[in-house]
């Protein structure tokens, strides 16, 4: 599921994410508390999950009641997960409104690189890239 372009391609990838979500969930009895957008993650993927999520039915299967969605943006050409945020709020969450930040970082090396820290109640923290 690296990038999938093809409309075959998009539908074995959103095939493949389900049955990993699948997996994940009932090998834990815990649902997804966390989505984290990976810095590698293309933007194909980004529309896989948003449609996965659009269902009712997976949504009540996979996701929490209110999950914490994040997203690291590092330039404009990654707007794309800025909207992903935006439509997952208002498109699947439904929830206005809603607790939403934007932490800008301005590091001069890796040494001074910041680090968060958050509890999530639930165990089970699915990456966006879902390489579980």
């Amino acid at each position: 599921c690296d990038d999938a372009n093809s409309a075959d391609s998009l539908f074995s990838c959103e095939l493949e994410i389900v049955q990993q979500l699948k997996e994940a969930v009932s090998d834990s009895l815990s649902k997804v508390s966390a989505i984290v957008v990976d810095s590698k993650a293309p933007k194909s993927i980004g529309k896989i999950v948003h449609k996965i999520f659009s269902s009712r039915t997976s949504r009540k299967k996979f996701l929490v009641e209110h999950p914490i969605i994040l997203a690291m943006i590092r330039n404009k050409d990654e707007e794309w997960r800025r909207n992903f945020l935006e439509r997952f709020r208002k498109d699947i969450l439904k929830i206005d409104p809603a607790l939403r930040a934007e932490i800008l970082f301005n590091v001069t090396s890796v040494d001074q690189s910041p680090q968060i820290f958050g509890e999530v109640k639930s165990r089970l923290l699915i990456p966006f890239s879902l390489r579980i």
